[in-house]
């Protein structure tokens, strides 16, 4: 999986990096939520971000189709106060709700962990 690197944190994760740890690793946690990057919006419907119970990282297509995690949540509502966030934020700067023109300046670039 991959990981934002100005990940997005409801207040209520006070260690975000003990988060994505035991994310990477697998472990269970059931009030986490993400937020994750749709990469290919036009395929979806024009969706560009998307909320998931981090449950669903043990699926096995999600270990061959890593997702960009934009965002850690404690619970659904923080994870779609989170979007908000970030579809405002790219208002603000881009003039427009494209979430990939506003976080991705210079294309994608993946880092793993």
């Amino acid at each position: 999986m991959y990981f934002y690197k100005r990940l997005y944190v409801s207040p209520q994760i006070t260690d975000p990096d003990q988060v994505r740890r035991k994310l990477v690793r697998g472990q269970g946690q059931l009030s986490i939520w993400l937020v994750t990057l749709v990469e290919n919006p036009a395929d979806r419907g024009g969706d560009q971000m998307e909320i998931m119970h981090s449950a669903n990282l043990k699926q096995p297509w999600y270990r061959q189709h890593p997702p960009m995690i934009l965002g850690l949540a404690n619970g659904r509502d923080d994870a779609v106060a989170l979007v908000q966030q970030i579809l405002e934020e790219a208002m603000l700067a881009v003039g427009e709700a494209d979430v990939h023109k506003y976080l991705f300046t210079r294309g994608i670039q993946k880092k793993q962990g």
